[in-house]
Parts: structure tokens; sequence; C-alpha cells
């Protein structure tokens, strides 16, 4: 009964919080008029799929499929705004005014069909860094970086952060350290340190809470998979963004004392903590006793059954348990 009541705990305030989020979404932000952002936003993988099929294979696309996608992407433009890394250069061209946006799933839908290799290529592409660590650098990418970077600089790749662009200017008081600043935030600090460029690396995160996973579920079993069932789904959350970035892994960082707290926890033989007690005399009936949790888990989960004990194995497992005797022999 206590299993199934923290359970249902559990539940329950796992409802509260998906209410709550709709309540703070539905009636807090049109009490302080926050504007609703384009679905294009939420499209990110979808739009880059179809913009890779018009890239290579152009030629697919029926006349009634081409003209559906020309009412929210300009079908002759998107194949060289297509960025593998990057998102939102097709993003940013995706308009919701001029068809439906149910006829643009089902063309979707269609070419996925017809490019099963294309559209998979297409999303692991935009999120390799999730989760190889030995993926190259998005040069795209780093131009997100404007709160750390010096304006004004061009970055490798040429984009350019000018002030025309973001209408302020930086001068900075500790020149130095901003310099630093700037390093790590594009990650030449790291470059030279094999070491460091890989804790510091995107995929780091993911695999050092699947690393930790393991460890606490070969310690404890499925029990110890709960603390990291949220993380997964937010990191799941991150390979259908629009781009690899770290400022999108700060709350699996922040959750590093958690992953290694859980994975280091004594759970102690499959989750129990058990304990030799004294075996009963010969002829008589084990007593299962008072249930007691131990270690989480109670007699009766051990496996604990009323049953008759031999004389030879009770004086065994009596001298053992008491450190008395060793004993050579099978019981």
């Amino acid at each position: 009964m206590a299993g199934r009541t923290g359970w249902r705990r559990m539940l329950i305030l796992s409802l509260l919080s998906v209410a709550l989020g709709f309540v703070a979404s539905g009636v807090l932000y049109g009490v302080l008029d926050v504007v609703p952002g384009s679905v294009g936003e939420a499209l990110s993988v979808p739009l880059q799929q179809l913009a890779r099929v018009v890239r290579d294979d152009p030629d697919s696309l029926t006349a009634e499929q081409r003209k559906v996608l020309s009412a929210f992407l300009p079908v002759d433009q998107i194949g060289d705004l297509y960025t593998p890394r990057l998102a939102d250069p097709v993003k940013g061209s995706f308009s919701a005014q001029g068809g439906q946006l149910a006829e643009l799933l089902g063309v979707w839908v269609s070419l996925g069909a017809s490019h099963p290799v294309t559209y998979l290529d297409a999303f692991l592409s935009l999120n390799v860094p999730y989760w190889y660590p030995l993926s190259s650098d998005n040069k795209a990418s780093e131009r997100v970086y404007v709160g750390v970077v010096v304006i004004g600089q061009d970055m490798a790749d040429g984009a350019s952060l000018g002030n025309d662009q973001y209408g302020f200017v930086r001068q900075s008081r500790i020149p130095w350290l901003l310099a630093r600043y700037v390093d790590v935030a594009i990650f030449d600090a790291f470059r030279g340190n094999p070491l460091l460029s890989v804790m510091f690396g995107l995929a780091f995160p993911f695999w050092f809470m699947l690393g930790c996973l393991g460890a606490s579920v070969a310690a404890a079993k499925r029990r110890a998979a709960l603390p990291f069932v949220p993380a997964l789904a937010v990191w799941l959350t991150f390979t259908v963004g629009p781009a690899s970035l770290m400022r999108y892994l700060l709350p699996l960082v922040c959750c590093y004392p958690i992953f290694l707290g859980t994975a280091l926890q004594p759970w102690g033989t499959r989750g129990c903590a058990r304990r030799a007690r004294p075996m009963p005399s010969m002829g008589t009936q084990a007593s299962p006793g008072p249930k007691r949790r131990m270690g989480g888990c109670s007699s009766r989960s051990m496996g604990r059954q009323p049953a008759v004990v031999p004389r030879d194995v009770t004086e065994w497992y009596n001298n053992c348990a008491l450190g008395t005797t060793e004993w050579h022999g099978k019981p």
C-alpha cells in the first residue's frame, strides 16, 4: 500500500505541475500581453527536412507539392538557405500567411515516405553535437553568443556583429576579462586541451547523464532511473531545437550533482540493505515477523517465506552470522 500511495502522490504532483504550466501560459501571458511567436519556431526539424529534400532532389516534388510549399517557404531559395547544423535560415523564411498548416504537414509526411534516409540524415545533422563527442564545431551558431562577443568583430565564418545590426556599442572596462569570456564562449580556451574540450563539449552532459544512469540502474534496478527521467525528457527537447548550443544544456549541467549522487548512492545488493538474522531451530517454522523497510525493501520483497529449516543449516547460518566459525563444506 505504501508503494501505491507514493505513486499516487507522484501522479497528483505531476498533474498539478502540468496544470500550473497551462495556467501560466494561458492566463498570465494574456494578462501580461505576451505575443505568441510564429508557429514556425516549433517546426525546426520538419522545415530542415523539407529544405534538404528540395536541395538534394528537387525533381521529386510534384506540382501540387511545390504549390503547397510555396505558400509557406521560398521553394527556389530554401535549398541555398539550408544549413545542416542551424535551422534559423530556413525557419526565418517561413511564413504561415498564405496556406493551411495541415496541407504543409501532409506534404511533409508524403515526402518523408519517399525520402526516409534524407529525413533521418537532416534530423541527425541538426542535433549531432548533442550526442557525438567528436563532431566538428558549428561556426554558423557561434554568432548566437552576442552577449559575450565583442560588437563589431567578425566571426570566422564572416557573420557580422556590427553596430548597425544590434544598435548598441560595448566598451569594456576590463578588456582582458572580456577577451577571456569570448574565448570560453567560442570554445577557443579548450581546443588545445583534449580533456577540457571533451568536458566542455556539447555531448558531455548526455554521456555523463547516461553513465550515471547505467551505474545507478546496475546497483538498484529500475527504481534508480526515476531521477533521470525528467532530465532525459528535457534532453530530447534539445534534439528538435533549431541549433546545438551550450546555453541550452545549462539545466543538465546544474543536475551534475544529482546524477553523480544517485550513481554513488550506497544502494546495497539489488537496492536492498540485507542483514543476517539467526535462523530458527530444527523442526520449527520460520516466522515472517513484522514487515520492516530495509533499504527500500521489505522482508516479503526479499523473498522470505516460511519454511522448515534442518539443524545443520541452522547451526551453519547462526555461526557464520555471529562470526564464530567458518564453513568449508556445503550446508
